[in-house]
């Protein structure tokens, strides 16, 4: 069980493949971007994480998100990641060129208040949502890029179920076919 920062901090430093992430109910205030690069399960239990250092403009794009999610399968459920105009964006999603494709479901997860940035990133990443809500971002709620430097296979995703509040909901960028 995580019940505070700190323990948030070393399950990240010490993160395993197979292991699930238990927030105890309550705020988490950071000031940096949690790195996700194994098989992890984070259950929220409606907690939120509060960002409270401006990183958006980080010289190191890894670092400018609230999650930076670049390997593995993932899932987020019932969290509430709060920028507060601090962060890029609430979730990068990343597969770089030659990797095996980053998976990543998000469940009950609200992304709000990115500065210049999105809800959401998905890079050339296999990402699934369902009952999700974005709020507050910059740039718009969600977007689907094969930057440079990512992965050639294309992002894969699929919207099941939630709510943009944004007037660019979803952007399609670097497209092809």
């Amino acid at each position: 069980y995580i019940s505070d920062e700190d323990d948030l901090k070393l399950a990240e430093e010490y993160q395993a493949d197979g292991v699930t992430w238990i927030l105890e109910e309550g705020t988490y205030e950071l000031e940096d971007t949690i790195q996700l690069n194994k098989d992890v399960v984070i259950n929220g239990n409606g907690s939120t994480i509060s960002f409270t250092k401006e990183i958006f403009n980080n010289p190191d794009k890894g670092e400018r998100s609230g999650f930076n999610i670049t390997a593995g399968t993932s899932e987020i459920n019932d969290l509430t990641i709060e920028g507060n105009d601090n962060i890029k964006h609430s979730v990068n999603v990343y597969t770089g060129e030659g990797q095996e494709r980053t998976t990543v479901v998000l469940d009950g997860v609200i992304m709000k208040d990115g500065k210049k940035g999105y809800g959401l990133v998905n890079n050339a990443s296999d990402v699934t949502v369902k009952n999700i809500e974005t709020s507050g971002n910059d740039w718009g709620g969600i977007n689907v890029d094969n930057a440079v430097g990512a992965g050639t296979d294309g992002a894969k995703f699929k919207m099941i179920s939630g709510t943009i509040n944004e007037d660019n909901s979803i952007a399609f960028e670097n497209k092809t076919g």
